[in-house]
């Protein structure tokens, strides 16, 4: 996932050589090419994993330790003539498997959903009905969280739900959210019970990333 994208920029000169005086002579400088600055985030490469400590917060508010998941790229797949990156991933001790493209300056998954971008703040990715509720995913932006991953600054980005329903927020305004930090990938997800302000929390413990 560490491999960038690069969009050279290409400058055309159309020049009349009939009319074309000497003293007129034009140079293009060369642009600096743009960078897919999500693929910093995402690190789609097979071989790359994570493992998570998972939390539950008690009646103290505390996190208490729970289980270890994990999640890592198993390998590249065609799907529809594109190429997905297999994810299987436990989390909270339940098995998922996802597959995901680097997409312009999104992650994408394989029904064409935008699920990540490093760029396009406060845009809504998708939207997702589960019977009761309506959710709906956005990147917020940068922030500084309450820890660090060894000695990488906790610079990080943060994907949030949102209820369209107001009344299925807990009292304390919680949000389930994500957090990525650049050449690492995720590095803590937080969920709550839905009407509840009971937290459950997975925090990046151990990773490697080509």
């Amino acid at each position: 996932m560490k491999n960038l994208l690069f969009f050279p920029a290409i400058a055309m000169l159309f020049l009349n050589s009939s009319c074309r005086n000497d003293d007129d002579v034009m140079s293009v400088l060369p642009q600096d090419p743009e960078v897919n600055t999500t693929k910093l985030y995402t690190l789609l490469t097979p071989g790359n994993y994570w493992v998570y400590q998972g939390y539950e917060d008690n009646s103290d508010g505390l996190f208490v330790p729970t289980n270890i998941d994990s999640s890592y790229v198993e390998k590249d797949t065609l799907i529809n003539g594109k190429n997905y990156s297999k994810i299987v991933e436990t989390e909270f001790n339940k098995e998922n498997v996802y597959f995901y493209r680097d997409s312009a300056s999104y992650m994408v998954d394989e029904m064409g959903e935008k699920v990540f971008s490093n760029e396009n703040f406060g845009e809504l990715l998708y939207s997702k009905d589960l019977n009761f509720l309506k959710m709906n995913f956005y990147m917020v932006g940068e922030q500084i969280s309450d820890f660090e991953i060894g000695e990488n600054a906790s610079l990080v980005r943060e994907a949030v739900l949102d209820f369209e329903d107001p009344s299925n927020w807990p009292a304390c305004g919680l949000r389930p959210s994500k957090w990525f930090v650049k050449n690492i990938g995720m590095v803590r997800s937080e969920i709550h019970y839905v009407g509840s302000c009971k937290r459950v929390r997975r925090e990046l413990i151990r990773y490697s990333v080509q």
